[in-house]
């Protein structure tokens, strides 16, 4: 029993020292300007309810998160497509649009500009 209770106490204390040794984790930050440039070049290429966010890390790299909906599977994979044309090669690309086929019976609204 005083054998379990003293693993027990150095299992405990390894938990909490190896909770205190620091991550050396990578930072990165949001390229909010290229982001809304690849978010309006993508809805005015036929893509207007999918949005893109950028984000570089400190080691250069650039990572794309594609979000938002299109009615096909061919939408999805022409966002990507258009992406990587609108993008340095070597970004990597996480596409979660998702597809929703009822976006096909929505109709555009039209401005009524009247007699």
């Amino acid at each position: 029993m005083i054998r379990a209770a003293i693993i027990s106490a150095a299992l405990a204390v390894a938990v909490i020292s190896a909770a205190q040794i620091p991550a050396s984790a990578q930072t990165s930050a949001v390229d909010t300007a290229t982001s809304q440039r690849l978010t309006d070049y993508l809805r005015k290429h036929r893509l207007p309810l999918v949005g893109a966010q950028i984000t570089r890390d400190d080691s250069g790299g650039t990572q794309v998160m594609l979000y938002g909906y299109v009615a096909t599977s061919f939408g999805k994979s022409d966002a990507e497509t258009k992406t990587r044309s609108f993008m340095k090669p070597g970004a990597q690309i996480v596409n979660r649009i998702q597809i929703r086929p009822e976006i096909l019976h929505l109709k555009r609204k039209t401005t009524d500009t009247g007699p």
